[in-house]
């Protein structure tokens, strides 16, 4: 049996498998505990890493996305890792995706749209994903050289939208499939201020469609993102607030002004997420389970002996 995120199911998964005396293995997608800091409830969020390792370590093996993210994980007392790394669908994001018109429309303008750079977010708008920081440093922007998407919906979207009034910024709302490839393609940089990520999904979406990545030296993206190689990373927590919106919004800046640089590092990242395929993907879960299948004995005969 596979548990994913077994936060709410995990004890009833894991007493399935004791009924049914089958091996039990689960996987870490969510940084629930973080985001228990994150929406002011911290007081939840050791009692959350202490449920979260109770019910992962009852498993033959905990699949986790990302090195960072197992690093995180054998510091909290969590056993039996196994690194389960996602893939991306080349044929889908790819910088050939990109569309003239639809940047055109994004400009509201068909008169040498290539002469704005086009930064680009993606993901679940929402405030967990420090978008913040982001507002706040493309606030303080040169507006006439660059033009702000934001593809997605979430919580924080109308709120987001009045902060950003005034501001050249188009919302698309959720996108999906060739739409959302030709959103990533149309673009020039991937702005992801994300630090709760456990891998940065759409972090590798971007880099297959050629754009560097502005996002934070976090878990998850630290092992997509190589600084000043496939985009720039933000020490996530050396700097102080004030600091942080400066310090990301040169990072912004440089890529805006430095075609060159912001076209070498978009290449860079196109070249290191074609190494990411969904066949290994799911080969690293077809080996853990054929080794959980081969090594584990049942659990009622574990419990007799």
């Amino acid at each position: 049996m596979h548990i994913v995120d077994p936060v709410v199911l995990g004890a009833t998964g894991l007493a399935a498998a004791r009924l049914l005396n089958k091996p039990l293995v689960s996987s870490y997608h969510t940084n629930l505990a973080a985001y228990c800091t994150h929406f002011g409830f911290s007081f939840f969020t050791q009692p959350m890493w202490h449920y979260n390792r109770f019910i992962h370590n009852q498993c033959e093996l905990t699949f986790c996305p990302s090195p960072s993210t197992a690093q995180m994980l054998r510091q909290q007392g969590f056993e039996h890792l196994r690194l389960w790394p996602r893939g991306v669908d080349t044929t889908l994001f790819r910088p050939e995706q990109r569309d003239a018109e639809l940047r055109a429309s994004w400009l509201q303008s068909r008169e040498q749209p290539e002469q704005k750079v086009v930064l680009l977010y993606v993901g679940r708008v929402s405030w967990e994903k420090n978008l913040q920081l982001l507002i706040q440093a493309y606030r303080q922007m040169d507006h006439t050289r660059c033009h702000l998407v934001i593809v997605g919906h979430g919580p924080a979207h109308d709120e987001i939208r009045q902060e950003l009034q005034g501001l050249p910024v188009t919302f698309t709302g959720y996108l999906r499939g060739e739409e959302l490839a030709r959103a990533y393609a149309t673009a020039d940089l991937f702005a992801f201020p994300s630090y709760t990520e456990t891998f940065g999904q759409v972090v590798l979406e971007a880099m297959a469609s050629g754009l560097p990545v502005v996002g934070l030296r976090a878990e998850g993206v630290r092992d997509l993102v190589q600084h000043e190689s496939t985009g720039l990373l933000l020490e996530a927590e050396a700097l102080s607030a004030d600091k942080h919106i400066t310090t990301y919004r040169d990072h912004l800046q440089r890529l805006v002004q430095q075609e060159a640089t912001r076209l070498e590092m978009g290449e860079a990242a196109h070249q290191q997420a074609n190494r990411y395929s969904w066949y290994e993907s799911m080969e690293c879960v077809i080996r853990g389970y054929e080794e959980v299948i081969e090594t584990s004995r049942p659990l009622l005969l574990t419990q007799a002996s």
